[in-house]
């Protein structure tokens, strides 16, 4: 059913994750970045808890990505 929907949701997404999340597979971003047709993916040197252990690197992809970022990637932006 997700596989179906995915390719149909035209908002920008922006995938961070860790790399060595043991929690989540690498392979679940994978998935998402490949059948969202407007994202990109952010692997991080960084387990599940990305955001505390690459602080730097997480927060200068959102900050990037809420000021103007995701306008790269085109498709329908709703509020």
């Amino acid at each position: 059913m997700l596989r179906g929907l995915l390719p149909s949701i035209t908002t920008p997404a922006q995938i961070i994750a860790g790399r060595e999340d043991d929690l989540v597979p690498w392979s679940n971003n994978e998935y998402l970045a490949d059948l969202l047709p407007n994202s990109e993916i952010h692997p991080l040197d960084a387990g599940h808890f990305a955001w505390e252990q690459a602080p730097d690197e997480y927060g200068r992809l959102i900050v990037e990505w809420v000021t103007g970022g995701f306008q790269r990637l085109g498709g329908a932006v709703t509020a």
